[in-house]
């Protein structure tokens, strides 16, 4: 028993990240090795925090063994376990099921003497430093080309990753963007299997897909652009640790790294809009294009510099205000690449494009040729893609009205 009143009132608190697997195996010991600080083990009060989906979010205890047995029980559905010990040296305790941590308590102790009594805790728990929020989430960015998107190998590439930082990392966000018509969707996920299963199922949806993991100190946000060309690794570990999450990926997905470009913008927010405002896309580059221009080129390269060589022109199908419709079945693509501003070349009609046809469901076409092409579509609304490469993609919305009647089949 300590005497002085300044070491029994005395507080420390850490926190840490659990090394080992977390289990029900490794829980019983846990729960054991807390035990062991109590003078009376059963003058404590337990709460158990179940996952979202439960019924019954916090369920208490007045009893240690009913505890620990409803906790292995359920340990599926357990995110969150809470003791508190009445009389103990171990006075709080908290363990993260999803996170892998502890938050440890000592009261009684001067500092020398708790340091030492977390120190023992550390090697018998298999515990280490934990830094929760130090690194505000990103500490590193990587870009990948993808050179041939495969929804089952992205899935295993996810699935290591959470094993890596894991175990059953703890989903911060999920999510599937598509469009219907000029409305975008997101489709939400609380778990990793049921995002795995969707992006799966639903192989080329339009649209962003995210998913942020966390486990101990550790956060891992990947998405994937919606041409599925572009793959985005962001995360609180330091460049130096990351090697491991780029050797998750499988090779069949062909990525080949490129200097990663951070929006600033979490995982997503480089994948452009249909109706993305026009100054933000062009209005800055030209003005900054502008300003090196001037300090380093004269009238020639100063005219080069501000404005593209060539942007791609529709011909068909024709637009308004931005928006395409189509009365029939068949839509015709024809584009053509035009100087953009003043230029001495002509107009290039021989270029290879990419033609996609988006759906809400996912890609619907998707062609690689020459101008023009051919697509037959079913009544509904699209977006319409040229891409050219080294040139800015088109992005447009489409209505199909297919015809209804002999009449409008005769009009069309």
């Amino acid at each position: 028993m300590i005497d002085n009143k300044d070491y029994v009132d005395s507080e420390f608190e850490r926190w840490f990240d659990v090394t080992a697997k977390v289990d029900q195996i490794w829980f019983r010991s846990y729960a054991d090795e807390l035990a062991e600080y109590c003078e009376t083990p059963d003058d404590v009060r337990c709460e158990v925090w179940m996952m979202p989906q439960c019924k019954d979010r916090r369920v208490n205890f007045r009893n240690r063994s009913a505890w620990l047995e409803f906790v292995c029980n359920n340990w599926s559905d357990v995110e969150e376990v809470v003791i508190f010990q009445y009389g103990s040296a171990i006075q709080f305790a908290l363990l993260n099921t999803r996170h892998c941590y502890v938050r440890l308590r000592l009261e009684g102790y001067e500092a020398a003497e708790a340091n030492e009594k977390f120190s023992s805790l550390q090697g018998r728990l298999s515990l280490r430093d934990s830094h929760p929020y130090a690194y505000k989430y990103r500490r590193s960015s990587m870009e990948f080309k993808v050179g041939q998107w495969d929804p089952k190998e992205f899935a295993v590439g996810v699935n290591k990753i959470a094993d890596l930082i894991g175990p059953n990392p703890h989903v911060q966000e999920a999510f599937v963007k598509s469009f219907k018509g000029d409305i975008e969707e997101l489709t939400p996920f609380h778990d990793r299997q049921s995002f795995c299963e969707h992006i799966d199922r639903r192989a080329n949806v339009f649209g962003e897909m995210v998913i942020q993991m966390r486990s101990r100190s550790v956060t891992v946000g990947i998405g994937v652009s919606s041409d599925h060309k572009k793959l985005r690794i962001r995360t609180s570990l330091p460049p130096e640790e990351v090697d491991s999450l780029i050797e998750a990926w499988p090779s069949e997905l062909k990525l080949d790294q490129i200097k990663a470009v951070d929006t600033g913008a979490y995982i997503s927010g480089s994948v452009p809009s249909v109706n993305e405002n026009p100054w933000l896309k062009h209005g800055i580059p030209v003005l900054m294009a502008f300003i090196t221009a001037a300090s380093t080129a004269g009238l020639i390269s100063l005219k080069k510099s501000v404005w593209p060589d060539y942007k791609i022109s529709v011909a068909s199908p024709l637009l308004e205000n931005g928006k395409a419709k189509l009365l029939g079945t068949q839509l015709v693509v024809d584009w053509y690449l035009q100087p953009d501003g003043g230029s001495l070349r002509g107009i290039n009609r021989n270029s290879i494009g990419s033609v996609q046809v988006l759906g809400a469901s996912g890609i619907i076409t998707h062609i690689n040729s020459k101008s023009p092409v051919s697509i037959p579509l079913s009544s509904g609304d699209y977006i319409l893609s040229i891409d050219v490469p080294d040139i800015a993609p088109v992005h447009i919305p489409l209505h199909v009205d297919g015809p209804t009647s002999q009449t409008s089949s005769i009009k069309n």
